[in-house]
């Protein structure tokens, strides 16, 4: 793949706009594996995160509601796997 000046410059535009490898690759009809190394290879890798297209992760789940939240006593059985050993005298 030849990288004229031209592309160089859409490949930067792309990139700065927060667009992902693939999206650039397609609107460039090349690789992503092609645009990821030459952004490499400029240094481009810095972005504006406020343009990012990260999805958020998830957060830890709190149960509010009483009803579904275990009680302090309750007892939880053994995964199958787990039962035999632990009941065998292995010196745990």
């Amino acid at each position: 793949m030849n990288w004229t000046e031209e592309r160089i410059e859409q490949l930067k535009l792309l990139w700065a706009d927060g667009k992902t490898s693939s999206q650039i690759a397609t609107a460039m009809k090349t690789s992503s594996c092609a645009v990821l190394g030459k952004v490499n290879r400029l240094g481009l890798s810095n972005r504006d995160p406020s343009k990012s297209h990260k999805v958020p992760r998830h957060r830890k789940v709190v149960i509010k509601d009483e009803r579904f939240r275990p009680s302090d006593d309750a007892e939880y059985p053994l995964p199958t796997f787990l039962s035999g050993f632990l009941e065998s005298d292995n010196g745990l």
